[in-house]
C-alpha cells in the first residue's frame, strides 16, 4: 500500500477491499510499499528507499508463513524500475507475488527501450499473477507475448458512501443553470481543457449551464486563463483541492460528471464513484469504463481531445430528462457490483489459482 497521505485511487478502494477480505476469514497484514516523498527528494535517496523497502518485505517473508504477496503498484517508467528491483530481491522468498496494476502505459510494452523492455519481462515473468483494471490492458500484455493465464482483470472497490440524502432532487429547471462537475487531479491528459471549451461551446448555443471543478495540480492554471479568454470565467466555479466528503456533497447535489480523460486510466474512480450518486456521465470509451458502461444506459460516451464531441453529449443529457433518470437508476444498481463484499471473493479464487 501506498502511504495514507498519498493521493490517488489506492487509498480509496483498497481498504474496504481489505476488510472484506478480512470478512472472509483471510488473515491480511498491511505494509507500506510507496511513499509520498517530496519532489525534492533525490534520486539517491529513492534508491536507498527501494532498496530497505524491498529488504524488510524480504525479511518478513522469509520469517512468516505467507501465501500470497500483493502489490499495489502501477506500469509506468518509475514504478516499473522499482518493482523489478524489489522482485529480484523478493524472489524465492516463500510467498505468491500478484502485482495489481492501478493504471498501466501500454506503449512501453512496445515502445520502451530494450532495457526497459527486458525490466518489463522480466517484472511479468517473475510475478505468478498480473491484475490488470481492463480487458484493453490485458489484451496489449497478451499482443506482447506474455502468458494470458497469469493476467487478470480485475476491479476496484468503490468506498463506502452514506446513501442519507438520496434520491437527488432533479438538477435542472429553467430558473437554475444546469450543474456540471469536473473532478480529478488537475494534469493535462484529465481533460480540463477540453471540459472549459465545451462549457464555451454550450453557452455559446444557449445552455445554461455552470461547471464545478474539484482538484488542483498543473491545469489549473491555464484552465483559469483559458476560461477568462473565452468568456466563461462566470460560469466556472474552480474549487481547488477537496476532500472526499466534500466531493461527495458535490455528487449529490446531482448534475453530470464530465471527464472526457485521455489520461492511462485503469478504472478511474472518479467515474465509478458517482454510480453511487445516480449521475449521468460523458467520459471517453477507454479501459474499465468501457468495460462496464454502455453507451445510453450509463453514460454518453465522447471524443477525446474534443471539446465539440464533450459538448453535443452533455447538451444531449440537459435536453433529454427521460435519459437522466434512466441513468440515474442505472448507474446506482451498477454501483453495487463494485462492493468490496462482491469483489473480494474474485480476487480471493485469483489468489489461490497462483498459490
Amino acid at each position: 500500500m501506498p502511504e495514507k497521505t498519498a493521493r490517488g485511487g489506492i487509498n480509496a478502494c483498497e481498504p474496504p477491499f481489505l476488510r472484506a477480505l478480512e470478512n472472509l476469514g483471510v488473515g491480511v497484514r498491511e505494509e507500506i510499499y510507496t511513499f509520498d516523498n517530496p519532489e525534492k527528494t533525490s534520486v539517491l535517496q529513492r534508491i536507498r528507499q527501494v532498496r530497505k523497502t524491498a529488504g524488510r518485505f524480504r525479511r518478513i517473508l522469509l520469517a512468516e508463513d505467507f501465501d500470497v504477496f500483493h502489490i499495489n503498484t502501477s506500469f509506468e517508467t518509475k514504478s516499473i524500475l522499482r518493482d523489478a528491483f524489489s522482485l529480484f530481491r523478493l524472489k524465492g522468498a516463500g510467498a505468491k507475488i500478484f502485482l495489481k496494476f492501478h493504471g498501466s502505459d501500454v506503449r512501453l510494452l512496445e515502445e520502451g527501450n530494450a532495457g526497459l523492455r527486458f525490466l518489463i519481462r522480466f517484472l511479468v515473468k517473475t510475478a505468478d499473477g498480473v491484475g490488470l483494471l481492463s480487458t484493453e490492458e490485458k489484451r496489449a500484455f497478451v499482443r506482447a507475448g506474455f502468458d494470458e493465464n497469469k493476467l487478470f482483470v480485475v476491479k476496484n472497490a468503490l468506498p463506502i458512501i452514506q446513501r442519507k440524502s438520496f434520491p437527488q432532487v432533479e438538477n435542472f429547471s429553467a430558473e437554475r443553470p444546469f450543474r456540471l462537475i469536473f473532478a480529478s487531479r488537475l494534469i493535462p491528459t484529465k481533460g480540463l481543457l477540453e471540459t472549459v471549451r465545451a462549457v464555451s461551446i454550450l453557452l455559446g448555443k444557449g445552455f445554461d449551464v455552470r461547471l464545478d471543478v474539484l482538484g488542483s495540480g498543473e491545469t489549473l492554471e491555464p484552465a483559469e486563463t483559458l476560461a477568462k479568454d473565452l468568456g466563461v470565467a462566470g460560469q466556472i466555479d474552480f474549487h481547488g483541492h477537496v476532500d472526499e466528503e466534500t466531493v461527495q456533497e458535490f455528487y449529490r447535489a446531482g448534475g453530470v460528471l464530465v471527464f472526457p480523460t485521455f489520461h492511462i486510466e485503469g478504472f478511474p474512480m472518479v467515474v465509478f464513484n458517482a454510480l453511487q450518486f445516480g449521475l449521468p456521465i460523458v467520459t471517453t470509451r477507454i479501459r474499465a469504463a468501457a468495460d462496464y458502461l454502455k453507451e445510453g444506459e450509463n453514460a454518453l460516451f465522447c471524443e477525446a481531445k474534443n471539446p465539440a464531441s464533450a459538448a453535443e453529449k452533455i447538451a444531449e443529457i440537459i435536453a433529454n430528462k427521460d435519459l437522466r433518470e434512466k441513468m440515474r437508476e442505472n448507474n446506482r444498481a451498477l454501483a453495487d457490483e463494485f462492493t468490496a463484499e462482491k469483489i473480494a471473493p474474485e480476487y480471493l479464487e485469483i489468489y489461490r489459482k497462483i498459490s
